[in-house]
């Protein structure tokens, strides 16, 4: 009898061993499906071993957010290719050095303010430009304005150039905000004539950017440059996608834009922080995801949650304390919002209606789209004729209908993605 049990307890340790060993088996597959299924521009040119490139020294544009979809290095890929030779590594301002190793002995430099346009110094013996940066969707955002002059020297220089191609993290269906005016002056966040929100992805804009005439002209023909252009696409990416579906990793491009969730947040108050009389969250763990001052009354607070409750956002009253931005090292109240990550919002049309709330409601705001230094700022920014009138800030609809009907027609051409 006493050999029976023990058999029949062998046997359940048995099975309760194999169980284990099933639910661990199960448990490594779960781990893995948490990779994307959609697959990268440099996914696939990895996946050809870099063959289209086979040969070429090359200049790569990285920054810190330029890896696979199984968060690999892009920089320590490649250089770990023998198929292909870095010459030298473009970083964009505003982003950590990837992989420090993998840049021993080869030539960095750092496209910054005021030097966004690669030198021939630079580019020296390149055969080929191959971009991975991660685009976030607002034409402000310094990728673009990089992207722009990248393409720019490479169709002066004769150089052609790879665009491995991302996610735009905001989805590829909402377009929404002014197009900078060609009456306005020119600057680099309105280089390219994009609406505020493009809905497109860096290599879809690398196309328009190039077949529209949107280059310099050549000194001879007077006519627009074009560089030779390839674009990596990416494999089973779609336009409704925003990033949270995407499962990948959220790498901050800059300090200041830690998660989506800080995205979304800075498409609607950034505009309002540019102003510098309320705290939209700059300086705390969570920025652009507060809006608050330390004079805000309850009156306020109560109909900053009625306004994003119109808009299907949900806000709660709350109090915080930046360490730096505006308002820093003084108790703020006000309100914390989290923006759906599927809501298709409209992000600066709220944004403005956001800045006709505030100036309604608190006189420093009112004050400060009074001053002519401020709107100017606006202007230059998101290139928005309102913002250009003489004595005062005027809410309405978006300027220039006719030019956004156009873009939207021009802009079909050039989506690669259902």
């Amino acid at each position: 009898m006493r050999s029976l049990l023990l058999w029949l307890l062998g046997r359940i340790v048995m099975v309760i061993a194999s169980v284990l060993v099933v639910v661990a088996g199960a448990s490594n597959v779960w781990s893995q499906t948490r990779y994307s299924p959609v697959k990268l521009g440099v996914d696939n040119l990895l996946e050809l071993r870099l063959e289209p490139l086979r040969g070429k020294r090359i200049a790569l544009v990285c920054n810190a957010a330029s890896r696979t979809r199984f968060e690999r290095e892009t920089l320590a890929e490649i250089a770990s290719n023998g198929n292909v030779a870095i010459a030298s590594v473009l970083l964009v301002e505003g982003t950590a050095i990837p992989h420090a190793q993998a840049l021993q002995h080869v030539p960095t430099y750092l496209l910054s303010a005021g030097n966004r346009r690669p030198t021939r110094t630079m580019l020296h013996e390149c055969d080929a430009v191959v971009i991975d940066v991660q685009d976030v969707g607002l034409r402000p955002a310094l990728t673009l304005g990089t992207l722009y002059h990248i393409l720019d020297a490479c169709a002066e220089y004769g150089i052609e150039v790879y665009i491995l191609d991302r996610p735009n993290p905001l989805g590829g269906v909402v377009v929404d905000g002014a197009i900078p005016s060609p009456a306005l002056e020119c600057t680099s966040f309105t280089v390219v004539p994009v609406p505020y929100i493009h809905g497109m992805t860096i290599g879809e804009l690398a196309l328009m950017i190039n077949s529209e005439g949107w280059l310099s002209p050549d000194p001879v023909s007077k006519r627009p440059r074009q560089c030779k252009l390839h674009i990596v696409k990416m494999r089973r990416w779609r336009r409704t996608a925003t990033w949270d579906q995407t499962h990948w990793q959220w790498i901050a491009p800059s300090p200041n834009i830690p998660s989506p969730d800080a995205l979304r947040g800075m498409a609607i108050v950034g505009l309002v922080g540019e102003l510098g009389a309320v705290s939209v969250g700059i300086g705390t763990d969570r920025p652009f995801q507060f809006i608050g001052a330390p004079d805000f009354s309850e009156e306020i607070i109560a109909r900053l949650c009625d306004f994003f409750a119109r808009h299907g956002i949900v806000a709660t009253p709350t109090s915080f304390l930046p360490s730096h931005g505006a308002h820093a090292g003084t108790l703020c109240r006000g309100v914390t919002f989290n923006i759906p990550a599927a809501l298709p919002l409209p992000s600066y049309t709220v944004a403005c209606e956001l800045l006709d709330t505030l100036a309604a409601l608190y006189r420093p705001v009112r004050d400060s789209l009074d001053q002519l230094h401020h709107r100017q700022r606006l202007l230059r920014i998101t290139g928005d004729i309102r913002f250009a009138v003489s004595d005062s800030w005027q809410s309405g609809s978006i300027a220039h209908h006719a030019m956004f009907e156009d873009f939207l027609s021009r802009r079909q051409r050039y989506l690669l993605y259902p």
